[in-house]
């Protein structure tokens, strides 16, 4: 089964739309963000469907509004602090810790990264190959000219050299990984 996986970078604006599964990670799938200061609809992603939202970041739950009621892919203390408050937007919530059994043979932190954790849950869903969008590692602004600020941080911060390092390296070990099990990944 051919999985598609959505991350925010760049390349993602030339992503022509799928039938496979889809998982999105962070602002990869959402339609609008909806906190005070914000009623527009973003770009042209947010007219593509997606199955499963990665996300593990509380305030961009909170503040945004994913398409087509997804199953939620997150941490089990973010799981919690939603249970309740918006756990009715989602058709199935999965923490990350309920992975940790069959994919931490390999000591590698993919729990680190949103991306790396959605490799993870596509080979948990029973990928064979996944094909992966704006999954650039490179600026700071995603696929619609956004810079997302992440705990009060400008996205330069974030986003940036020894960041952008760390999130390579974990990529590659994910995915060496993931290859072991016989999966394809095509970029």
């Amino acid at each position: 089964m051919t999985v598609t996986l959505l991350c925010p970078g760049p390349s993602l604006s030339r992503f022509p739309g799928t039938k496979n599964l889809t998982i999105a990670v962070n602002r990869a799938c959402l339609n609008k963000q909806v906190g005070p200061s914000y009623a527009t609809t973003l770009g042209k992603v947010s007219g593509f469907r997606c199955d499963w939202w990665a996300c593990s970041d509380y305030p961009m739950i909170r503040d945004y509004e994913a398409l087509c009621r997804p199953a939620l892919f997150t941490n089990g203390n973010t799981r919690t602090d939603i249970t309740g408050k918006f756990s009715y937007l989602f058709s199935e919530i999965l923490a990350k810790e309920e992975l940790y059994e069959d994919f931490n043979q390999h000591k590698i932190p993919w729990t680190l990264y949103t991306a790396t954790s959605a490799l993870v849950l596509a080979a948990h869903l029973g990928a064979t190959e996944i094909e992966v969008w704006g999954a650039d590692f490179t600026g700071v602004a995603d696929w619609d000219g956004h810079e997302y600020q992440w705990q009060g941080n400008e996205a330069w911060r974030t986003r940036g050299g020894d960041k952008w390092d760390g999130q390579v390296k974990n990529w590659a070990e994910t995915c060496k990984a993931l290859r072991a099990r016989g999966i394809q990944i095509i970029r």
